[in-house]
């Protein structure tokens, strides 16, 4: 996931999750901002396997919290991946289409 994130997408989601750590009193290590980041997690489990001790020093509200964080601010590998195989779908159709008029004018 961290090969289609840009110094954007990072910055507001660290922002984000430095805001929400704020208000609601959660205290992350570095190595669990970073891990977050460059894993991007999409579930509860996926929450626990990089915060230590995330059932005592999480709510359930938090985890969804942080996951839909993670979710806005961070672009998903798998999506990136689908927009550019259709821009390059549409790049061949268009290709495709420039050349059957170059065969027809000729």
């Amino acid at each position: 996931p961290a090969t289609v994130q840009d110094e954007s997408h990072i910055q507001a989601c660290v922002e984000s999750l430095q805001k929400m750590c704020s208000e609601e009193n959660v205290l992350l290590t570095k190595n669990e901002f970073i891990q977050l980041i460059n894993l991007r997690p999409k579930s509860a489990v996926e929450i626990q396997l990089i915060v230590d001790n995330s059932e005592e020093r999480l709510t359930e509200d938090q985890v969804e919290k942080i996951l839909d964080i993670i979710g806005s601010t961070l672009p998903d590998k798998d999506a990136v991946d689908e927009e550019v195989q259709e821009e390059e779908e549409a790049e061949d159709v268009e290709g495709g289409e420039q050349d059957e008029e170059e065969t027809v004018e000729k």
